[in-house]
């Protein structure tokens, strides 16, 4: 309790931590808000026809939360675990819980709570401002499709915050880590999903891609080039253990 009282202080002490969650929710309400309007102007456009013109609540909520926000999710994890070596402070924990496993253990818990709480407050709330924008009662947070919808992608960030951990302990940098994670997942996954040839045979091993067509519950409808429900998830949470469990490998070997 005490290790986990101590990263609860740690990560609330750190400006970066606030300003950062502040930025990805502000991202997350004003992209749900211009999603929302531009829903209801195609709507008008359709003389009202809306059957064809609605954002699923995984589109909406992939489009939102899902696109930079989680990133910077992500950042936030990074930097209070990479600024730890960076400042010399893990030396600190080491020397009071001198078992490492605890403390991988207790750092892995608390970003995995944090990343699936997060993510569903965020999404919760964006889901609320795009019911009372555009009506639709499957966009209201409180519906069936929206809720499944918000517990899916808690559910992949809570995962992803496995891989997060694991490679921060493996990099042990904070501009290295964070331009390794967003070169991976937003640029190197496109392209080789989309090389000629050999993009369909590699396509569909895409760790984020798969989550994410998990979490907006679009697999097989050629959103991405990954495999079928549940085996996509199956595969991210494969992934991410393979990361982490490589995180903790580097922390007994690496740290005397």
């Amino acid at each position: 309790m005490n290790l986990l009282r101590a990263e609860w202080i740690k990560s609330k002490s750190v400006l970066s931590t606030w300003v950062l969650l502040a930025i990805a929710l502000v991202i997350t309400l004003g992209l749900a808000g211009l999603m929302s309007y531009l829903q209801t102007l195609d709507i008008e456009d359709a003389n009202g026809d809306s059957a064809n013109m609605e954002f699923s609540a995984g589109e909406m909520v992939g489009s939102t939360f899902g696109s930079f926000p989680a990133m910077l999710i992500w950042v936030v994890a990074i930097v209070l675990i990479c600024g730890e070596y960076r400042s010399g402070t893990i030396k600190n924990v080491f020397a009071v819980a001198p078992r490492r496993w605890d403390v991988y253990l207790v750092k892995t818990g608390f970003f995995v709570v944090a990343g699936a709480v997060i993510s569903f407050v965020f999404t919760f709330l964006a889901l609320i401002l795009t019911f009372l924008v555009t009506g639709s009662d499957s966009l209201a947070p409180w519906s069936g499709d929206a809720l499944l919808a918000n517990l899916r992608f808690a559910a992949y960030m809570a995962v992803s915050m496995l891989a997060m951990v694991g490679i921060s302990f493996l990099l042990r940098n904070v501009a290295g880590t964070i331009t390794l994670v967003i070169g991976w997942v937003f640029i190197i996954e496109s392209v080789l999903s989309n090389l000629p040839r050999v993009g369909d045979a590699i396509g569909s091993w895409m760790p984020f891609q798969n989550g994410m067509t998990w979490a907006m519950d679009q697999a097989g409808t050629g959103l991405a080039k990954s495999f079928d429900d549940p085996a996509n998830i199956l595969w991210f949470i494969v992934f991410s253990l393979i990361l982490w469990t490589a995180g903790l490998f580097a922390l007994y070997k690496r740290d005397a």
